[in-house]
């Protein structure tokens, strides 16, 4: 190993010590809901029994993860191994995120050093991760996304270095952290299998990737429940047409400029909602102008490069692949728009490059990315408010051990085991807690009994545009009744992620 390349390894190592410690300090321990608490209860099954499956204490209701967490088991499974281990659930949940987390600062890195030649890239690329705010925000809470977004990273870095079997088999672990990623992996093999140079290489990858998807389904064995017909006929339309446009670009490259730039501007418009929704008081475009301005323009450039311009074709296909997708699950959701941030890190590398190769200077080179770095570091940070299921589930400690009631099973499933927890439902007879989440999902549920206690909340929000509940929950022994008062939100609702924030509008 040459000595200019042991150096750059010992600064990734650094930068990868230093995101670690960070990322611990950023960390959130209010949970996504109801994302956050699914997972740590298919995580509880999983150590018990081998299953994401759990019983909400001793006769409370079977616990099942809605579609969209079941499809999600790799996370629970690692968060499972860990408790095994003795480590305490929630711990475990932060010890995996917080891990994942470095490894995306230092991967997009070594990554963007992969892809350009660049170690310049490298480093901007890995300090435009760890700078930002956005990125910071949404990784923090205890959940896949970190995770999936290390994997595609690994992913990346070992069929850039073509070892097939090695990014398949990462890409396959990355598919079932977040499956939406599977329409980027299906997309490079049907390029990669088109080649002749890369056919063989592409039938080791299918074959390690399939291996590692069924490897963890066999582990876990969850309870797979299948996207909406229309979401997959859309985002299987989208996989299509970027096949054919990076297979059109490969081939054409006096195409690949100006298609390229129109891919840009589409991907721009499909999550120009979702960088606009404020969350916690803040919008991504406000915390993280400074990385889509470097990310966009870096593409850019690159597209005039002759170099990188294919790098940077694909960056940008793959981008507005996963845009679509994620406009197709939820435009207004700035956590979908965070998934795309390491993608726009890779791209201010690739401007980086570019302007380095042209300039013959690296210093030049460097002070777009250092001043993007530097802005995005002093961006205020989104607010994140109490806990309002914590705040709730410490003061029904206090009261009783018996079963309770509740239209946010999963949450109080978690936070007050082993109490039984059974789901809100009319004609049901016992202690009944009508809280924000009660009002949301459940309106038309009501108190048919006598008030026990009035329990203080911070505040729940659930839907875009919607205002905090400022109400108090309120416990109440006796039948739960239907009346009128508004319909039921339906249970594909809750798999949106709603974290608890701040007074304010949001999502």
């Amino acid at each position: 190993m040459t000595r200019g390349r042991l150096a750059s390894l010992l600064l990734f190592t650094v930068l990868g010590v230093l995101a670690a410690a960070i990322r611990m300090l950023q960390f959130h321990h209010a949970l996504i809901y109801p994302d956050g608490y699914q997972y740590l209860l298919m995580a509880r099954g999983i150590a018990e029994h081998g299953r994401p499956l759990t019983t909400l204490g001793h006769g409370g209701d079977l616990f099942v993860p809605n579609a969209d967490a079941s499809l999600k088991p790799l996370f629970p499974l690692l968060v499972a191994l860990l408790h095994l281990c003795g480590i305490p659930l929630r711990s475990a949940g932060e010890a995996v995120t917080v891990l994942a987390e470095a490894a995306e600062v230092v991967l997009v890195g070594l990554v963007a050093w992969a892809l350009t030649r660049s170690r310049l890239a490298g480093v901007a690329a890995s300090a435009l991760c760890l700078a930002s705010a956005g990125l910071a925000f949404w990784s923090g809470f205890s959940g896949p996304d970190a995770l999936a977004q290390a994997l595609a990273l690994g992913s990346v870095l070992a069929l850039a270095g073509r070892r097939w079997t090695t990014g398949g088999a990462v890409a396959g672990l990355c598919i079932t952290a977040r499956p939406e990623l599977a329409l980027v992996a299906l997309v490079a093999l049907a390029v990669a299998a088109g080649r002749r140079e890369s056919r063989a290489g592409a039938v080791s990858a299918l074959r390690a990737a399939a291996g590692a998807v069924l490897a963890v389904l066999l582990a876990t064995r969850p309870a797979l429940g299948l996207p909406e017909p229309r979401l997959l006929l859309e985002v299987g339309a989208a996989a299509i047409a970027a096949a054919l446009l990076v297979d059109l670009g490969l081939h054409r490259p006096r195409l690949t400029a100006p298609i390229g730039v129109l891919v840009t501007a589409a991907a721009i418009a499909l999550e120009s909602s979702a960088w606009h929704a404020p969350t916690g008081g803040r919008t991504l475009l406000e915390t993280d102008w400074p990385l889509l301005a470097v990310g966009i323009g870096g593409l850019l450039i690159g597209l005039f490069a002759p170099a990188l311009r294919a790098c940077a074709f694909c960056l940008v296909v793959g981008a507005a692949l996963l845009g679509s997708a994620y406009y197709a699950k939820n435009p207004e959701l700035p956590r979908y728009a965070a998934e795309l941030l390491p993608v726009l890190a890779l791209g201010g590398a690739v401007g980086a490059a570019a302007i380095a190769r042209a300039q013959r200077s690296l210093l030049t080179a460097a002070v777009v990315p250092a001043a993007a770095v530097a802005v995005l570091a002093l961006a205020p940070q989104p607010r994140l408010g109490p806990d309002p299921f914590g705040q709730i589930a410490r003061q029904l400690d206090s009261r009783s051990a018996t079963p309770l009631l509740t239209a946010a099973p999963d949450a109080y499933g978690l936070l007050l085991a082993p109490r039984p927890v059974i789901s809100l439902a009319a004609g049901l007879r016992g202690l009944a807690l009508f809280d924000a989440a009660q009002r949301t999902y459940a309106p038309e549920l009501r108190a048919g009994g006598s008030a026990v206690a009035r329990l203080a909340s911070t505040g729940f929000m659930l839907r875009p545009g919607a205002p905090v509940d400022r109400k108090p929950a309120l416990l109440v022994y006796g039948r739960v009744v239907s009346g009128p008062g508004g319909r039921k939100v339906s249970a594909a609702a809750r798999g949106t992620g709603h974290a608890a924030l701040p007074a304010g509008r949001r999502r």
